[in-house]
C-alpha cells in the first residue's frame, strides 16, 4: 500500500521516524511542502533548533553505496565544533540511483539502518516503476508518498495558503486570473504569486496585496522576456532550446506571427550574425501562417527543424 503524508507528520511529531521516505509525483510544489514539514519537526518553525543539517543530492550517477556512505559520514559543512543531532539527507531523481534494491535488501536486515545514523533520508522522483524489487518493498511498507495535482476547485484553498505563507492578499480578482491560467501546477501558481509580490515591491507598490493588474504585468514581461530567448535561439541555431520555448510560448497564430515579425526585426539589426536561410525561411513560414491552415506551433517547429 502507499503511504500517507500525513500520517507520516504524524509520526515525526511523535518521534517516530521512518526507515526512509520515498516521495513522487507530479506535483512538486507538494513535494517541497512535504520536505519543508519534515524540517520544521526538527527545527521547530522559527528554524532556530541548532543541530539540524539539511543536505540535497542529486541521484544521477550516484550508486547505493555511495548513498550509504554518505549516511554514515558526517556533512563536512556542518562545521567541526558543531555537534550535529539529526542529519536531513535529501536525495532528488533518486530512481536513478544504480543499485537501488541494494538499500531495500539492507532495511529489510535493520529497519532502523538510517535512524540509527541520526539520517532522516527523503528520497524523491518524477514517477517511479513499481514493478521493481525496490518499490514493491517501499509500497509493501507504506514508505511510497504520491503527490498528486490537485482538481481546479481546490485552487482557492491552496491559493489563500500560498498567500499566508507570503503574508500577502489576494484580491478577488487575481485569484479569478489564477484559475483561468491554471494548468494543473501548484509550483507554477507558487511562482506567480511570489513574482507579482516582488513585481509590486520593485514599483513601490502595496507589498501586501496581488491584483489581477499585478499578475498580468508578471506575465507580459516573462512572456517578453522568453520570446526575446526565442528569437536568439533560433538566429544563433539552437534547436533544442528553440523547441522547448516554442512549445511553451506559441499558442495560437497571433504568437506566430509576432515571432516572424520580431525574427525579421532582429535580423535587420547591425552585427546580428545569422543562417542565410533563415530569411527565406521566415517568408515561407510567415505564408503558411496566413494560408496553410495548419497548427501555428507546427509551422514554427517546422521552420526550427528545416533550419538545423
Amino acid at each position: 500500500m502507499s503511504g500517507n503524508p500525513k500520517q507520516a507528520i504524524t509520526d515525526l511529531s511523535k518521534d517516530k521516524l521512518w526507515p526512509l521516505y520515498f516521495l513522487y509525483g507530479e506535483e512538486s510544489y507538494k513535494i517541497e511542502e512535504f520536505v519543508e514539514s519534515i524540517q520544521e519537526k526538527f527545527t521547530g518553525k522559527s528554524g532556530a533548533k541548532a543541530g539540524i543539517v539539511l543536505e540535497k543530492k542529486d541521484g544521477f550517477s550516484m550508486a547505493s553505496e555511495e548513498l550509504i556512505e554518505i549516511c554514515q559520514t558526517q556533512d563536512l559543512f556542518s562545521g567541526f565544533q558543531n555537534k550535529v543531532e539529526k542529519r536531513i539527507l535529501w536525495v532528488r531523481n533518486a530512481d536513478k540511483i544504480q543499485g537501488l534494491e541494494k538499500i531495500s535488501t539492507l532495511l529489510e536486515k535493520e529497519p532502523e539502518y538510517f535512524s540509527k545514523t541520526q539520517v532522516c533520508l527523503l528520497l524523491s522522483a518524477d514517477s517511479v516503476d513499481q514493478r521493481k524489487k525496490f518499490f514493491t518493498w517501499a509500497k509493501k511498507h507504506g514508505l511510497l508518498l504520491e503527490f498528486k495535482p490537485i482538481k481546479e476547485f481546490d485552487l482557492p484553498g491552496w491559493v489563500a495558503y500560498m498567500a499566508k505563507k507570503l503574508n500577502i492578499t489576494v484580491t478577488a480578482d487575481a485569484l479569478s486570473f489564477l484559475q483561468r491560467n491554471f494548468n494543473g501546477s501548484l509550483h507554477t501558481v507558487w511562482q506567480e504569486l511570489q513574482k507579482a509580490y516582488l513585481y509590486s515591491i520593485a514599483d513601490e507598490l502595496s507589498n501586501t496585496e496581488i491584483t489581477a493588474q499585478s499578475l498580468a504585468a508578471v506575465n507580459a514581461m516573462q512572456f517578453q522576456h522568453e520570446m526575446e530567448e526565442l528569437v536568439d535561439s533560433i538566429v544563433s541555431g539552437k534547436k533544442v532550446r528553440s523547441l522547448l520555448l516554442t512549445e511553451r510560448l506559441i499558442k495560437n497564430q497571433e504568437d506566430a506571427l509576432g515571432l516572424v515579425g520580431f525574427l525579421t526585426w532582429k535580423l535587420k539589426q547591425k552585427d546580428t550574425r545569422f543562417n542565410p536561410d533563415l530569411l527565406p525561411a521566415l517568408l515561407d513560414t510567415d505564408l503558411m501562417l496566413k494560408s496553410s491552415g495548419m497548427d501555428p506551433k507546427t509551422v514554427i517547429e517546422k521552420m526550427v527543424v528545416d533550419l538545423s
